[in-house]
């Protein structure tokens, strides 16, 4: 037990005291184009975007008939095998995010497994050397492991008392929240609800090119037959590099725009914070912009 407090209030002061503002604008920057250049198992070979129509925010007609994203999935899985212990968690969650979830041993499970792949990756480990370097993390891999668990995984409730959330729901899946779809910023699990024919691509709002790193798209859809009027995907890019930009630039730059860079291409992550009942500041939402 007094184990476990010690290791509690140790997340508690990285996540509350430690201040973002020791890491530079520049820091963050130099940091993003060297995980951009590390990350081997970028996927955007393994993905063609068809983008069709161009729309906007508040139109309602349909500028896209054909789906979205075409990707060779088997191919996906067996270059990055994070990709498989991602897929694991899809039907871990209710889409409605104030009905109440029910975690199983199983399903724990495999979110240890997936921070486990992960945190092999070179990108994900550089990224949590620079974090403890700075005290926004803990230092040791399994103390680091705990503060991402809790940083992603914690339940909370986004919309009434229900704990139906988390961050990781949110920004890797999606949810439903009132008859709109929240979240849902993965391109993955995106690919994977279009294929299923639960998601109609409606047009594109906006792109911009990344290079061999991916592709950045503002998109409109529906899904479930909720409307998602803007939405944006980090298209081609690794789990473990997602993982890693949204976590630098939420305890970085927490409710605000994170400045980041790919290729000599500057765009920048929005970040939104949630603080859980014992004062833990998690992530609310976490999304590339442009």
């Amino acid at each position: 037990m007094a184990r476990t407090f010690v290791l509690l209030a140790a997340l508690l002061g990285v996540a509350g005291l430690a201040s973002a503002t020791s890491v530079s604008d520049s820091e963050i920057k130099q940091l993003t184009e060297k995980l951009f250049s590390t990350d081997k198992h970028a996927l955007s070979h393994l993905v063609s975007i068809d983008l069709q129509g161009k729309t906007y925010s508040s139109a309602t007609d349909d500028k896209a008939p054909r789906p979205l994203l075409k990707v060779n999935d088997g191919a996906a899985k067996s270059a990055n095998g994070n990709v498989a212990l991602l897929a694991r968690l899809y039907d871990n969650y209710v889409p409605d995010c104030t009905v109440a979830e029910k975690e199983t041993a199983e399903e724990k499970q495999e979110q240890s497994d997936l921070l486990d792949g992960l945190m092999a990756t070179p990108v994900l480990s550089a990224t949590l050397s620079f974090l403890a370097g700075k005290g926004l993390v803990p230092a040791g891999k399994g103390a680091q492991k705990q503060f991402l668990q809790k940083l992603w995984f914690s339940l909370y409730a986004r919309g009434g008392r229900n704990l139906g959330s988390s961050a990781f729901e949110h920004v890797f899946l999606g949810e439903l929240k009132h008859g709109d779809v929240s979240g849902m910023h993965s391109w993955l699990f995106y690919s994977n609800q279009e294929e299923a024919n639960k998601v109609d691509y409606k047009g594109y709002i906006k792109k911009l090119d990344l290079g061999q790193s991916g592709t950045l798209l503002k998109v409109r859809f529906s899904w479930l037959d909720a409307n998602k009027p803007v939405n944006s995907l980090f298209v081609g890019a690794s789990p473990e590099l997602e993982m890693s930009l949204y976590t630098l630039c939420f305890l970085t730059r927490p409710d605000a725009k994170c400045h980041v860079s790919a290729n000599g291409v500057n765009f920048y992550i929005q970040t939104w914070s949630f603080k859980l009942r014992d004062g833990f500041n998690t992530i609310g939402s976490a999304y590339p912009a442009l």
